[in-house]
């Protein structure tokens, strides 16, 4: 079966922010801080879906077959002011789904996170979103938990509980920090590592639900983490 596993950055939507904060003429970095500020005044720690901004989209395609492929896709200036960059980044995407004509997508936690964000994203630059509504995106964190919100935990806690090496991902403040200097190399790689982590977790995912066979597990095990050596190797 064709799969795809995907994973997503993203930093404070500063027009939003300054359009619902009556931010005036701030620019891209003070009116970033001043949207933090106003917004943990608030008592919230997360801000609401609608203002996260999408800076970089990781995919991993993997085909009937042999075929496994890994795409990253983000802004290159990285420059906060440029608001056609996500429609960029969106097509792209949707682009590279749709040339792979994938029948399921995963992510770590499409349900309360990435869905709803790509959505308001979506509806934001009119672009159409039917390739993932009609895909049900699998979410692992509830899958995993069986949608019991007590029993949820970290895609960290469970790398661990597999005892498999991981690169974590970056907090939401890290991104912002990076994405504030400029620095979308960094931002571009954790997201692929953080798909990759997800792959490796729906792939034992498959094991254990009857997905996939003993044998298959094994193979793709061995192929996958030397890949994720690799990647490691050239950001080291």
């Amino acid at each position: 079966m064709n799969f795809l596993v995907f994973a997503i950055h993203t930093v404070p939507d500063t027009d939003t922010g300054i359009k619902k904060y009556n931010l005036g003429d701030l620019d891209a970095k003070n009116s970033l801080k001043a949207i933090m500020h106003l917004h943990q005044q608030s008592g919230n720690k997360e801000l609401p879906h609608y203002m996260r901004r999408i800076v970089a989209i990781s995919t991993i395609f993997r085909g009937e077959g042999v075929t496994l492929d890994i795409n990253t896709f983000g802004d290159v200036n990285g420059d906060p002011t440029d608001v056609d960059s996500e429609a960029r980044l969106l097509k792209q995407f949707f682009s590279s789904m749709n040339s792979f004509k994938v029948p399921a997508i995963i992510s770590w936690d499409s349900t309360k996170n990435d869905i709803p964000i790509l959505m308001y994203r979506c509806l934001k630059h009119n672009i159409p979103a039917s390739l993932v509504l009609a895909n049900q995106p699998l979410s692992l964190i509830n899958a995993i938990s069986n949608y019991q919100y007590d029993a949820t935990t970290s895609q960290e806690n469970v790398m661990t509980l597999l005892g498999l090496d991981y690169t974590p991902e970056l907090t939401t403040k890290q991104v912002w920090k990076y994405w504030g200097k400029g620095n979308t190399d960094a931002i571009k790689s954790n997201c692929t590592f953080k798909a990759l982590n997800s792959y490796r977790i729906y792939l034992r995912y498959q094991l254990i639900t009857g997905m996939v066979t003993q044998r298959h597990f094994d193979h793709e095990s061995v192929r996958i983490e030397r890949l994720v050596k690799e990647y490691m190797g050239d950001r080291s």
